[in-house]
């Protein structure tokens, strides 16, 4: 008898369906610092490879790549890669609109999202002319930047998004399947300088985020003063988080804003790399 009496009111307070969340989200972001999210709806994005991206641009996506007429002094090379990465990214609003991203959900402009991608397949532009594209943009300034779309990846996955429903619940909302084209990375333009500036000496302010500067200690490896910078910003990061009271899990969120590597000539007659990183992590 006591059942029967209870069930009426079970049914009238029913458990809302919570916002769904990726299974196993990994306390530290991929080797993908770098990748970022591709909002169009193109099944192959090849045409962006050598197209380069404006100084200072946050956050990036397509729309930024520029064609110039120094691009076509890149040439498109495919390669494959089956390793599945999870990581975090920055995109806009309307590429999240276009990754499936619910309309009741609100969307900032530096949104983070997560994509599960497994990769098929890669196409990397490759420079086919190093004299020329120095030429080039020597000759036309305007036309060259530091940065350039070097790798398209292509495969599927999903997107979350870092989102707000209706009710003021914050969460991870899973987005549409991702199919095609799913992301580019950055190369470093060798021709126009190397990325130095400023905020080396005067680290950037902004009410959306705060940045962190990464310094290596001078190393005989490119490769190895630009892990050891970004280990330098990442281990400042953590610091000033667990200050604050925040936790280490906004880690997730850093990413490499600007890079300056510079080549030290030393004693045994090569030469050495000491590399600055400035990164950034977004706040609510």
């Amino acid at each position: 008898m006591r059942m029967v009496l209870l069930l009426p009111l079970l049914m009238a307070c029913p458990k809302q369906r919570p916002i769904d969340v990726p299974a196993g989200l990994p306390l530290e972001t991929s080797r993908f610092l770098n990748f970022h999210f591709f909002g169009g709806t193109e099944a192959n994005a090849e045409h962006l490879l050598g197209r380069f991206v404006a100084e200072g641009v946050f956050p990036i996506d397509e729309s930024n790549a520029i064609e110039s007429g120094c691009s076509s002094h890149f040439l498109v090379e495919r390669q494959q890669e089956a390793t599945a990465h999870l990581g975090v990214f920055s995109t806009t609003s309307a590429s999240a609109s276009r990754a499936g991203a619910n309309a009741a959900i609100v969307i900032d402009e530096t949104q983070p999202i997560w994509v599960d991608h497994r990769p098929a397949g890669r196409a990397i532009a490759v420079i086919e002319d190093a004299h020329a594209l120095a030429t080039c943009c020597t000759e036309h300034p305007d036309a060259c930047t530091t940065r350039y779309v070097s790798e398209i990846v292509e495969g599927e996955g999903e997107a979350y998004f870092r989102a707000t429903d209706v009710e003021g619940r914050e969460a991870w909302q899973r987005g549409s399947k991702l199919t095609g084209t799913l992301g580019f990375r950055l190369g470093v333009n060798p021709f126009v300088g190397d990325g130095c500036g400023s905020w080396q000496q005067q680290i950037p302010v902004t009410n959306r985020g705060i940045f962190f500067l990464g310094v290596s200690s001078t190393l005989s490896s490119e490769e190895r003063a630009r892990e050891d910078a970004m280990y330098q910003a990442r281990s400042q990061a953590r610091r000033w988080l667990r200050d604050e009271g925040r936790g280490d899990g906004a880690l997730d969120l850093l990413g490499d804003f600007r890079w300056c590597v510079q080549s030290i000539p030393n004693s045994s007659g090569g030469v050495d790399h000491l590399a600055h990183v400035l990164t950034y992590i977004p706040l609510s």
